[in-house]
């Protein structure tokens, strides 16, 4: 089966990942995002959601038994053990489901894999190859002020959220290509189709780089 050379997308909250991937995908390239998989798995029934229940207080989970998210999303914030617990029991399920999703556009030049929290994992497992890593970056006020609006919460409920990804220096200086999304949808929409060119044609050539190449900056 052949493997579709696969590009890695993360950012910080709020930074633009959704909007962004929601535009490459418009241009008829294949979208695997993890966020959707986390989703998935701890929905009833599925196996994350069995190793949740198993490990957590029954508190996190309503009558129904659906996993209360966003009480378990604000409990992590305050409490790392239980961050590094869910994670422990989550992240092996994501990946393994990932990398299936991938597999699965055997057909395909390449693959936009949306992974928000690429850079607060540490390694990727060596089953996940990344080709290319793009971070879509704006600067912590922009987050802060979109992350008011967006999940209706304080200053101070935006910057914990902001506390619990890796720093915005870590993301960058992890980026083969980088976008920065500070001026609207116009601009994230000419970077996006900048971004499907050049990757189609480095998928066409089966690598990553090319000896004149730095990493690319977009805005």
């Amino acid at each position: 089966m052949n493997r579709p050379w696969t590009v890695a997308l993360t950012g910080g909250i709020a930074s633009g990942k959704t909007a962004l991937a929601a535009l490459i995908a418009g241009a008829r390239i294949p979208v695997v995002d993890s966020d959707a998989i986390a989703r998935e798995l701890t929905a009833p029934g599925e196996p994350g959601a069995v190793d949740l229940r198993e490990n957590l207080d029954p508190a996190f989970f309503g009558v129904d038994g659906a996993l209360d998210r966003r009480r378990l999303r604000e409990a992590m914030t305050v409490d790392p053990g239980l961050r590094r617990l869910v994670e422990s029991l989550l992240h092996p399920l994501i990946w393994a489901r990932l990398e299936s999703r991938i597999l699965a556009y055997s057909d395909a030049s390449w693959v936009l894999c949306v992974i928000p929290l690429l850079t607060e994992v540490g390694e990727t497992p060596a089953s996940l190859t990344i080709d290319r890593k793009l971070v879509v970056d704006c600067n912590e006020n922009t987050q802060i002020a979109r992350l008011i609006v967006r999940d209706r919460i304080g200053r101070e409920g935006a910057l914990r959220l902001l506390s619990l990804q890796s720093s915005r220096e870590t993301r960058l200086s992890r980026a083969d290509d980088l976008v920065v999304n500070e001026s609207g949808l116009g601009e994230l929409a000419a970077s996006a189709r900048d971004l499907v060119r050049d990757y189609t044609r480095r998928s066409q050539n089966r690598t990553g780089s090319f000896p004149d190449a730095a990493p690319a900056r977009l805005h």
